[in-house]
């Protein structure tokens, strides 16, 4: 294993994987009309205010966004203003983040001392694996999610020559997801922000190197109030509720004990819901039905705001997921939901590790299956010619990755002279990986597959940095 100094001296380890990568997109682009996609997407996706009230109000439906963080919806607000018919502004910046994950795969590798070959086949890897280029053209928050999951590894393997400059970067990384998935909650930007300053303090740098940090966090905490303020969330997300309901209804885990049902009784809301719930008499998103439900139509509806996002039920004749009578629903979820999660919380597990279909059909199942075996990505898939002979790549991509993170983990607690006891780079992605697995399975399901592809990236920086300190390991031993 030949070490680096950390410095950029060639283009060759970067090049392979990037050629590769933006053939394929321009190929796969010309194939299918990426245009046409995003704009269905746009109006389309749930998670989006819509095309017709970004364009005519942004920072006002911004501010009355409760059912998802900002970020997402902000980038197709600047997408309108720019490139309102083509949306190539939108297609540029995912093939971008693409590009830009591809050289930080290749880099965070180079300066962990791993060789140029090491470091190129690994990008060469993330550039043909065919989620890579499939989600770089559907516009959602999966490749800017993989593109700041590995800026924020790649800023911790800065630290070792510039730590405040990785550690605040990497900070930043962490609230750029923050603002793109409720997933990453607030509690998780604040836990990376105190474990990176630990670091710098324990490296005899003053308070004064913390002030990216702080910023970063400060930031983010302010937007949590922001929601807290106006909607009543602990989260970016009013849909809490509503997701749990549609993972343990979907994966056949539901269960609610005897307790839960007394209390949920107790409300006549409560009890309209579980009933139309147990008799799948009620969507999770249908707010019209929960108002004829005995109980729940007698609860007071939001004051209007003068805000279209927020005051009208459609926009383009696509429901307006973000209507306020959507939050008015979600908190009754939630509250359901709660209830009877924490009167069993063993259904989680059940749903992540199991399913009557067997362990292929759970949560953990779906988790490290082919990242785009999505329906929303089927004809993105079609157009990439490489998407079939690639196919098995995909099935073995994250069951390899992940088998050997674990041998790394195990390698190293063994092994006293392993220079991965000593990597903070593996350990960090390693922390990152678990936190993602678990928040994935255990509150998630029937999505898995593609919640997984935003951490490919880190995935797989951590599975080779492993496998090279496995084998390099071997080799000396053989010499």
């Amino acid at each position: 294993m030949r070490a680096t100094t950390g410095r950029l001296v060639s283009w060759k380890p970067f090049a392979p994987g990037i050629v590769i990568f933006l053939t394929l997109w321009l190929i796969t682009w010309v194939r299918w009309d990426a245009s046409a996609g995003a704009q269905r997407e746009i109006d389309g996706l749930w998670q989006s205010i819509g095309s017709e009230f970004l364009a005519d109000e942004p920072l006002a439906s911004l501010r009355v966004l409760h059912i998802q963080p900002p970020g997402l919806n902000a980038l197709y607000s600047v997408d309108l203003a720019l490139t309102p018919s083509s949306h190539l502004f939108l297609l540029a910046l995912f093939a971008v983040f693409a590009v830009g994950t591809i050289m930080m795969i290749v880099d965070t590798l180079l300066r962990s001392g791993l060789s140029p070959r090491w470091a190129m086949t690994a990008g060469v890897g993330y550039a043909v694996l065919p989620s890579t280029v499939i989600y770089s053209q559907w516009v959602y928050v999966v490749t800017p999610l993989a593109f700041f999951a590995m800026a924020a590894i790649w800023s911790i393997s800065l630290m070792r020559k510039r730590p405040i400059m990785g550690a605040t970067l990497s900070t930043f990384a962490v609230l750029a997801m923050f603002l793109i998935r409720p997933t990453y909650a607030w509690p998780v930007l604040v836990a990376w922000g105190v474990l990176l300053a630990v670091i710098l303090l324990r490296r005899g740098l003053g308070i004064r190197s913390l002030i990216g940090l702080l910023l970063a966090v400060a930031i983010g905490l302010g937007v949590q109030v922001h929601y807290v303020l106006s909607f009543g969330l602990p989260t970016t997300s009013s849909w809490s509720g509503e997701n749990l309901a549609k993972a343990l209804r979907a994966s056949e885990s539901l269960r609610v004990t005897d307790a839960a049902r007394a209390t949920i009784n107790a409300d006549p809301c409560l009890a309209a819901m579980l009933a139309a719930y147990e008799s799948d008499n009620l969507n999770r998103w249908d707010w019209q039905t929960f108002r004829t439900l005995p109980g729940c139509r007698d609860i007071a509806p939001l004051a209007p705001r003068g805000v279209r996002a927020w005051d009208e039920p459609t926009s383009n004749g696509v429901a307006n997921f973000n209507y306020s009578e959507h939050l008015v629903t979600s908190r009754q979820w939630t509250r359901l939901m709660t209830t009877i999660v924490l009167s069993d919380p063993t259904q989680l597990f059940s749903m992540a590790l199991t399913s009557k279909y067997g362990p292929n059909a759970s949560g953990l199942g779906l988790y490290l299956s082919a990242a785009e075996d999505y329906p929303f990505v089927t004809p993105i898939r079609d157009a990439l010619p490489t998407a079939v002979p690639l196919g098995i790549l995909s099935l073995i991509f994250a069951p390899a990755l992940w088998a050997l993170v674990v041998l790394g983990w195990v390698y190293a607690l063994m092994n006293r002279g392993s220079p991965l006891r000593r990597n903070f780079v593996f350990w960090t992605a390693s922390g990152f990986l678990v936190f993602h697995l678990l928040a994935n399975t255990l509150l998630e399901y029937s999505e898995n597959m593609r919640y997984r592809a935003e951490i490919d990236p880190v995935l797989l920086v951590a599975g080779v940095l492993a496998l090279a300190a496995i084998w390099n390991r071997k080799r000396q031993r053989s010499s």
